[in-house]
């Protein structure tokens, strides 16, 4: 940041001389000034954003370092009681009508196979988790369990509320973004961009304002050489 502070002030400064050359003294700080401001402020301005926006995204990616290494087979892992197997399975045909995978435990699991075993395997190869909150799962062991694990891995944990609140989850739950169940449509909407954008956080935005900053200065250089 010390680097780009420096920058900015040789921008306004340096065509100073320049300038004075060409118009005068006075007129000529005017001029680079004026330059400075058009051309050269919003280019550091704009740089100083993008790297701003960098130090977050990569602090993020921390969180999800290996999520785009991994061999992922679903987008999101329900996790719910079986006494809420009807809604459970509503929510898992939601998700599936729009092209995302659900690990749903009663339909993947095979026959035969341990139990225990599958759940752990499908909460590593997750993207998200989303625990379908009710009265029964919030004092369900098993769910506390599945979403703690997901907690360890470092996994996006959405509960989505069904007539309760957020105010009635456990503690360690509650501090995760809630959805209500009238809005589903437009988290599931949201998973499918996550889903998109894992491993670029924007790459092309941050290309196209890196293009733009680039051009404001060359533009702000080729001023400065001009007017020697």
């Amino acid at each position: 940041m010390a680097q780009i502070a420096i920058v900015v002030l040789l921008l306004i400064q340096w065509p100073s001389d320049a300038f004075a050359g060409l118009f005068g003294p006075s007129a000529g700080e005017e001029a680079a000034m004026i330059v400075g401001v058009i051309f050269g402020i919003p280019a550091l301005v704009i740089m100083v954003a993008l790297y701003l926006r960098v130090k977050v995204k990569l602090a993020e990616k921390r969180t999800a370092t290996s999520l785009t290494s991994q061999n992922l087979r679903f987008d999101i892992f329900l996790s719910y009681s079986a006494k809420d197997i009807d809604q459970a399975r509503q929510l898992s045909e939601l998700i599936q009508q729009s092209d995302l995978k659900v690990f749903f435990a009663q339909k993947d699991i095979e026959g035969g196979s341990p139990f225990t075993d599958e759940i752990r395997a499908a909460l590593h190869e997750s993207r998200e988790v989303w625990v379908l909150a009710t009265h029964n799962s919030i004092n369900s062991v098993w769910v506390a369990t599945e979403w703690g694990t997901a907690w360890a891995l470092q996994r996006r944990i959405v509960p989505v509320l069904v007539d309760i609140t957020s105010d009635q989850l456990p503690d360690r739950l509650r501090a995760h973004h809630a959805v209500q169940w009238s809005h589903i449509a437009e988290e599931i909407q949201k998973v499918k961009k996550r889903a998109r954008s894992d491993g670029g956080f924007g790459k092309r935005t941050y290309h196209r304002w890196i293009k733009v900053a680039a051009v404001l200065i060359v533009i702000y250089l080729v001023l400065w050489i001009l007017a020697q």
